[in-house]
């Protein structure tokens, strides 16, 4: 009889070990099938906009002006969109030295009126406004010589600001790679102002393909005030874009020419003025900004374009602006 107790009360907690073992492989079993498996997660990087303008001159009137008001008063009404880009790239018409000026205050016409130099506190004002990058390779980067373009060079190194520019020196950064949100964007310079300049772009184009994710053109070229390009600078942009140019992007006619889209690919011929005293004419008051924004992940280029004026005050100014 006491065994047979003894048998039922095993039999019974057996059976209770068998539930609850079903009970928890059965729980066990529900969690595992209902688990969500984490996705890898893909980095996205996000597109940079450059703004693109086109030719800056600090001296002569421009600098008479911001010696009274200061040189950031030149920017005060266009500051904000030139903020709305990850960097503003720009034509420097002239050498950055310690030279006094010879062109404020000369005679319209005078030989002196066209010799450039810019004060080095002209850096500040451009940090200030966002401006990253500027070309050299331009007609009046060499108006106080070869020690002009030296201290230019120096003077930017200083404030750690990129620069490209053909300039016809020997040793000669003509191109370089800005890193924006880890897109690589060339920038190759045209300077038609140079011997073998065409050459020179050429090579360019080559070596900095595999260096960048986009390769911009930024030329100076064409005739001033001339409102339409030459059959030689259509002729050259449809090289370079052949030759594997993203965008061209044009300075030097002082006055705003015609874009064409050309394979696909923008080119804008004239930007025109961005900083200048050039108010005997309304087309050289006027300049286009051109936001370019470079997006790596659908390999586009996408472009907006902003109308600016440049006053008499030695400001400039959104031309739809009231001031």
């Amino acid at each position: 009889m006491k065994n047979m107790i003894w048998s039922a009360i095993f039999l019974c907690f057996a059976g209770m070990g068998l539930a609850w073992g079903y009970v928890f492989l059965y729980h066990h079993a529900k969690v595992e099938t209902t688990q969500e498996i984490a996705e890898p997660v893909i980095p996205v990087t996000r597109p940079a906009t450059i703004i693109f303008a086109g030719d800056m001159n600090f001296d002569r009137y421009i600098r008479q002006t911001a010696e009274h008001n200061g040189y950031d008063s030149i920017f005060t009404h266009i500051r904000d969109v030139m903020y709305e880009s990850d960097c503003v790239f720009a034509n420097l018409e002239g050498p950055i030295t310690e030279h006094g000026s010879v062109s404020q205050g000369s005679a319209f016409g005078s030989a002196q009126n066209y010799q450039f130099t810019f004060d080095p506190v002209i850096r500040d004002t451009l940090k200030n406004m966002n401006v990253c990058a500027v070309n050299l390779g331009n007609n009046h980067i060499h108006n106080f010589g070869d020690d002009g373009i030296y201290s230019t060079k120096k003077f930017l190194e200083e404030k750690e600001f990129l620069y490209v520019g053909d300039t016809g020196l020997a040793e000669e950064k003509r191109y370089d790679v800005i890193t924006i949100n880890d897109i690589k964007i060339g920038v190759v310079n045209y300077n038609a102002f140079v011997v073998q300049s065409p050459e020179h772009a050429r090579a360019d184009m080559i070596e900095i393909k595999d260096q960048s994710d986009f390769v911009i053109v930024y030329t100076h070229w064409g005739v001033e005030y001339a409102s339409v390009p030459r059959s030689m600078e259509r002729a050259l942009a449809h090289e370079l874009i052949d030759a594997g140019a993203d965008a061209i992007i044009g300075s030097h006619p002082h006055v705003v020419q015609e874009t064409e889209e050309y394979k696909g690919k923008m080119i804008y011929y004239s930007l025109g003025n961005f900083v200048f005293d050039q108010y005997f004419r309304a087309e050289t008051q006027k300049g286009l900004l051109v936001a370019v924004t470079f997006d790596k992940e659908h390999d586009t280029l996408t472009f907006r374009d902003y109308a600016v004026c440049m006053k008499n005050t030695g400001q400039t100014v959104l031309c739809d602006s009231k001031k």
